[in-house]
């Protein structure tokens, strides 16, 4: 079960969410998200990073035709985040 304060509101350029937050994110709102690491978000324990935010028109096709929406939506730009190990001796 998901409680309210798990959802971000919003999500921030620079900072860095888990799958999670970001699969709850895209289900509560009406945003898209892109990544060239990711085509889902499923492991809930690697993190990403937002590195923009842009507004613009997702356009969707199948073979008959294309659709371009009316409305604008927000995009954002994610990238996983590698985890650094550190040896320490």
């Amino acid at each position: 079960m998901t409680s309210e304060n798990e959802i971000p509101k919003e999500l921030i350029v620079n900072k860095v969410y888990t799958s999670r937050q970001i699969k709850l994110f895209i289900a509560f709102n009406r945003v898209k998200i892109m990544s060239k690491d990711a085509v889902e978000f499923v492991k809930n324990d690697l993190k990403y990073k937002v590195t923009k935010i842009i507004k613009g028109y997702v356009e969707s096709s199948s073979i008959k035709d294309k659709v371009v929406p009316s409305n604008e939506e927000k995009i954002y730009i994610v990238e996983k985040v590698q985890n650094i190990k550190r040896n320490f001796t």
